[in-house]
C-alpha cells in the first residue's frame, strides 16, 4: 500500500476497502460501499495509514457504520461496536508505534448484517447501505477532552390533550421523511442540503419532520436546532421484534445521541408493530423519560388498538375524502373513553401523482409507458399534482375544523420506487410551486365545504371557522368575499383556539354552463399585515329538465325511464332493441361490479373530447369530493372508459386502469355505468349530460347478455355491535352510505340474514367479501367457516383485498356474521359481501 496516498492526523483520511476474499482499491468515505459496489452485502474491510504527529492521545471517531464493526490498529484489536446509526468513538493510543516516524495501520472490519433488526424501512425500499458512511474522524489534544454542552431543555409539557411550549399551545405540522436519498446512498445529505429542506418545508408551513423508521446524521439535527423546526424521531424498527437487550442498548444508544438536541421533542421506537415486548416498551420510554424529560415518547407509533405506553395517542389514518369526513367522529368516540393524551396523526395523508418518467425511474416505468402508448395522458401529470395538493388541503382542513389540536405528519418527504407519493419527486425535484401551500400554517381560515357543487337558485349556511396556534393572541378582521359581496367577521382568539368567526346565508345565481365561484377569505391585522388567507372553488350547476335520450328509430325517452340502479332480465332486452339507460353501480343484485377502492391515486384520466373545458374542470375538482363514492367501476374489454383512475400503488411495478365511467352496447343499444355519485348536483348534471350525448360511435359491446348473466345474493339487514350486548341497523357499503356508523377503532361484531333459493341447494357458491377487514372471522349459523387478514398484525389487513370463500349450503334461512377488527379507520363491512354462482360475470 503506497504510503504517500494517506494524510496525516490533521486531514482527512484516505481509505482503501476489500470484500471478504476481495482485493485492496480506493474506496471514497464517507460513503456507503454500494456506491462502488452496488449489489454487495456482506462483509469487508476498510484501512488506512495514519501518521502521529506528538505523542497526545489520538482517537477515531465513527459517525456512523453499517452495522458491526472492529477496529483493529496495528493488528490489535481497539475496539468494536454494534449498531448501524450511531456515533462511536474507538481510543487509539494503547495501540500506536513509539516511532512517530512510522505510519499506524488502521483496519476496520465491518458487517452490514443485511436485514438485523434496525434496519428499518429503507432496505423494503430498495436502499439497503453497509460500511462506512458516516464521517471518520480522528480526535486528539483538546477535541479529544472536549465534551459538548448539554442543551437547554425545550419548554414541552403535556396539559390534557394540550401539547405547550413554554405554557402556550403548540400544533405539531410535520412531514414523514424516509431517509430516501438515492443519489447518495444512505440517508447522509450534506449541511447544504438539509438547510434546503428545511427552508422548504416552512415555507410551506410546517414546523416539523419526522424521520421515520430511519436515524439521520446528527448534522441534520444540529440544523433543526439552528432552525427553529421540532423533529420526531421514530428508531428503525420495523417488521422485526421489539424486544431483546441487545436492540434495547442499541436503541437507548441512539437516545443518549438525541438527547443533546432540543429539537427532538417526540421519540417512538417502533411503527405499526405488533411484536412488541411491554416490558422493554416500558423501559425504553422510561430511558428516554430520563434524557429527555421535557419531550415526548411512544413506544409504538400506529393506531389507537395497538398502543400501550406513551405520553400521547398516535395514528396513521390513510383514507380518501369519503372516509375522511367521518375520522373526526370516529375519533371523539374513541378518544372520549381514554385518559386525555395529547393525540397527532404519525402518518397520514399519503397521495400518490403520475410520474414524469425522467431522473430515477420507478418500478412502474414500462407499464406507464405501455399504457401511455395507447392512451392519450396529455394534461394528467398536472392533473394529479393539482388533486394531489387539493386532497391534503381538504384533509387538513377538515383534521383543523373537527379535531382542533390534532398534530399531524403528511405522507412523505420523496417519492419512492414503488409509489410516487412525496411532496418531493424520487430525486429531490420539487412537485410544487410557490404558493400551493400558502393557505397552511399556525393559523388557518376553515369552512363547511366538504361537498362543493350547488344547484343554481339554491342557498348555502356558509360557516367560517378560525384555527389559531400562533404564540400570541389573534385580533383582527376576517374579510370573506364571494360573487362580489363581501362579509367582515371579527377575529378575537387566544393561542391554541379554534373558534367560529361567523356565517354567512349565500345565495347561487343562475348560470347556463357549470361555473366556478371563488370563495376568499383573509385575515386583516390592525397593523395591515395578514397571518392568514384561504380561498376555495364553488361550482354552481345550472338547474336543467330532464335529460331525453334517444332509442333508434326516433322513439324518446324522459329521464326516469333512463336511470337504473339494477338490471333485469326485460332491461337487457330492451337495451338489445335499441334502448340507452344509466346504470348507476351499488352493490345490489343486477348492478355492474363496483369494487371499494382505496384511491391512493388522484391520477384520473377523462376522455379527451369527452366534456368542454369548463365541464372537465367541474369534474376534476369534484372527482374527490362531490363524486367520490369510495368505488371503482369492474373493467371489461367490451367497453369504452370515459372517466379512469390510473393506480401506481396497489400493483407493484404495473399501472391499473380502474374505470369510475364507462359506456358499453349491449345489441343495438348504449349503457352508460357510473361509480360517481348521484345524490349531489354536479354528479345528477354530469349524469344527465352523459345520457344526452355520444354513444353513436361505440364500438360492438355485448351481445345476448353475454357476461352480464349476474345470480348474486345479497344478505340483507345488515346490524352491528361495537360491544358484544347493543345492536343498531347498518349498510354494507363505503362509510358515505352508512353515514359513518361502519366506522369504529378495535373489533364489531356484523350480522346480517340470507335465504337460499331451491335452486341453490347443496350446490358450490362462492361468498365474496369484496373489502372487510382489516381482519375478519366469518361465522354462518354459528358455526366458523373462514378467517382472513393478519388477527394480531397491525400493519396490513385484507380490506383491499377481496376474499372469497367456496360454500355448499341448504335451502332456507341463514344467519351470516362477520367478527371484524379494524385498524386503519375505513369500517368493517365496506364493500359488498354476497354469493353467486358466477363470479366471472360483470353484473352481481
Amino acid at each position: 500500500m503506497d504510503s504517500s496516498a494517506f494524510s496525516a492526523s490533521n486531514a482527512p483520511l484516505a481509505w482503501e476497502f476489500r470484500a471478504e476474499g476481495g482485493d485492496w482499491a480506493p474506496i471514497e468515505v464517507p460513503a456507503p460501499w454500494q456506491k462502488r459496489y452496488p449489489d454487495f452485502h456482506g462483509r469487508g474491510e476498510y484501512r488506512t495509514l495514519l501518521k502521529r504527529g506528538s505523542r497526545a492521545p489520538l482517537a477515531l471517531r465513527f459517525e456512523a457504520v453499517s452495522r458491526s464493526a472492529e477496529v483493529f490498529v496495528n493488528g490489535s484489536l481497539a475496539g468494536k461496536h454494534r449498531g448501524a446509526w450511531s456515533p462511536f468513538q474507538v481510543d487509539l493510543t494503547p495501540h500506536l508505534l513509539d516511532d512517530l516516524s512510522l505510519e499506524n495501520e488502521i483496519v476496520v472490519r465491518v458487517d452490514q448484517e443485511a436485514g438485523h433488526d434496525t434496519e428499518g424501512f429503507l432496505g423494503e425500499i430498495g436502499l439497503l447501505f453497509g460500511g462506512l458512511w458516516g464521517d471518520v474522524t480522528v480526535l486528539s489534544g483538546e477535541a479529544l477532552q472536549h465534551a459538548a454542552p448539554a442543551p437547554s431543555p425545550p419548554g414541552i409539557t403535556v396539559e390534557g390533550r394540550r401539547i405547550l411550549l413554554d405554557g402556550k399551545p403548540l400544533l405539531l405540522r410535520g412531514v414523514l421523511h424516509w431517509g430516501y436519498y438515492p443519489e447518495l446512498g444512505a440517508p447522509a445529505p450534506p449541511a447544504a442540503q438539509i438547510r434546503a429542506e428545511i427552508d422548504r418545508l416552512k415555507r410551506w408551513g410546517f414546523n416539523m419532520v419526522k424521520f421515520c423508521l430511519f436515524v439521520p446524521p446528527e448534522r441534520y439535527l444540529d440544523c433543526c436546532d439552528e432552525a427553529g423546526i421540532w423533529v420526531w424521531q421514530e428508531y428503525p424498527v420495523w417488521n422485526r421484534p421489539l424486544r431483546g437487550d441487545g436492540l434495547a442498548a442499541e436503541l437507548e444508544e441512539l437516545v443518549e445521541r438525541d438527547s443533546r438536541h432540543r429539537c427532538v421533542i417526540v421519540r417512538s421506537f417502533t411503527c405499526e408493530n405488533h411484536r412488541t415486548d411491554p416490558s422493554l416498551e416500558a423501559r425504553l420510554c422510561r430511558h428516554a423519560r430520563e434524557l429527555a424529560p421535557r419531550s415526548l415518547v411512544v413506544a409504538n407509533s400506529s393506531w389507537l388498538s395497538t398502543g400501550r405506553e406513551g405520553d400521547l395517542y398516535d395514528e396513521h389514518p390513510y383514507l380518501h375524502n369519503a372516509e375522511w369526513r367521518f375520522y373526526a367522529m370516529r375519533m371523539r368516540r374513541a378518544l372520549g373513553t381514554l385518559q386525555p393524551k395529547p393525540f397527532l396523526l404519525g402518518e397520514s395523508m399519503a397521495v400518490d401523482t403520475w410520474n414524469d418518467l425522467t431522473g430515477i425511474e420507478p418500478l412502474f416505468a414500462a407499464s406507464q409507458r405501455a399504457l401511455e402508448t395507447s392512451v392519450d395522458t396529455t394534461g394528467v401529470g398536472e392533473r394529479s399534482l393539482r388533486m394531489a395538493a387539493a386532497v391534503r388541503k381538504h384533509q387538513v382542513e377538515t383534521l383543523r375544523r373537527d379535531l382542533p389540536g390534532t398534530g399531524y405528519m403528511i405522507t412523505v418527504m420523496r417519492d419512492i420506487p414503488a409509489c410516487p407519493l412525496g411532496l418531493h419527486r424520487s430525486d429531490g425535484r420539487t412537485k410544487f410551486g410557490e404558493g400551493v401551500f400558502d393557505w397552511h400554517g399556525d393559523t388557518m381560515i376553515l369552512a363547511n365545504l366538504d361537498e362543493r357543487s350547488f344547484e343554481a337558485g339554491s342557498g348555502f349556511r356558509l360557516r367560517i371557522d378560525l384555527s389559531h396556534f400562533g404564540p400570541e393572541r389573534l385580533a383582527g378582521t376576517v374579510r370573506v368575499s364571494f360573487s362580489g359581496e363581501s362579509r367582515d367577521f371579527n377575529a378575537d382568539l387566544d393561542p391554541g383556539t379554534t373558534a367560529r368567526a361567523g356565517e354567512w346565508g349565500i345565495r347561487f345565481s343562475d348560470v347556463p354552463e357549470p361555473a366556478p365561484i371563488r370563495l376568499e377569505a383573509r385575515i386583516e391585522k390592525e397593523d395591515g399585515s395578514v397571518p392568514a388567507s384561504n380561498s376555495w372553488n364553488l361550482w354552481v350547476i345550472p338547474s336543467s329538465s330532464p335529460a331525453q335520450g334517444g332509442r333508434e328509430g326516433g322513439e324518446r325517452q324522459d329521464e326516469a325511464e333512463l336511470v337504473r340502479e339494477s338490471l333485469t332480465p326485460a332491461d337487457l332486452r330492451a337495451l338489445e332493441s335499441g334502448a340507452t339507460f344509466l346504470l348507476l353501480a351499488g352493490p345490489r343484485k343486477g348492478s355492474w361490479r363496483c369494487p371499494t377502492y382505496t384511491f391512493w391515486s388522484p391520477t384520473f384520466w377523462i376522455r379527451p373530447g369527452l366534456l368542454p373545458a369548463g365541464w372537465e374542470q367541474c369534474v376534476e375538482e369534484l372527482l374527490l369530493l362531490d363524486l367520490l363514492s369510495g368505488r371503482v367501476l369492474e373493467a371489461a374489454r367490451s367497453s369504452r372508459p370515459l372517466v379512469e383512475v390510473f393506480d401506481t400503488h396497489m400493483v407493484e411495478g404495473q399501472v391499473v386502469r380502474r374505470p369510475l365511467l364507462l359506456e358499453t352496447r349491449v345489441g343495438r343499444g348504449r349503457l352508460l355505468v357510473s361509480a360517481l355519485r348521484s345524490d349531489r348536483p354536479a354528479g345528477i348534471a354530469l349524469h344527465r349530460r352523459l345520457l344526452s350525448s355520444g354513444g353513436r360511435d361505440l364500438p360492438p359491446g355485448f351481445e345476448s347478455g353475454a357476461g352480464l348473466a349476474g345470480d348474486s345474493l345479497f344478505p340483507g339487514k345488515w346490524k352491528i355491535s361495537l360491544d358484544g350486548a347493543s345492536w343498531q341497523p347498518v349498510q354494507c357499503g363505503t362509510p358515505l352510505e352508512n353515514n359513518g356508523r361502519n366506522v369504529f377503532e378495535g373489533e364489531a361484531r356484523f350480522e346480517g340474514s340470507f335465504v337460499v333459493p331451491e335452486s341453490w341447494h347443496g350446490e358450490e357458491v362462492i361468498l365474496r367479501c369484496e373489502a372487510v377487514g382489516d381482519s375478519f372471522t366469518l361465522f354462518i349459523d354459528g358455526a366458523e367457516r373462514g378467517r382472513a387478514g393478519p388477527e394480531t398484525g397491525t400493519w396490513d389487513g385484507t380490506r383491499d383485498i377481496p376474499r372469497e370463500f367456496p360454500l355448499r349450503l341448504d335451502a332456507g334461512r341463514h344467519t351470516l356474521a362477520f367478527l371484524v377488527r379494524d385498524w386503519r379507520g375505513g369500517g368493517g363491512l365496506v364493500g359488498p359481501v354476497y354469493f353467486t354462482r358466477t363470479p366471472d360475470s360483470l353484473l352481481y
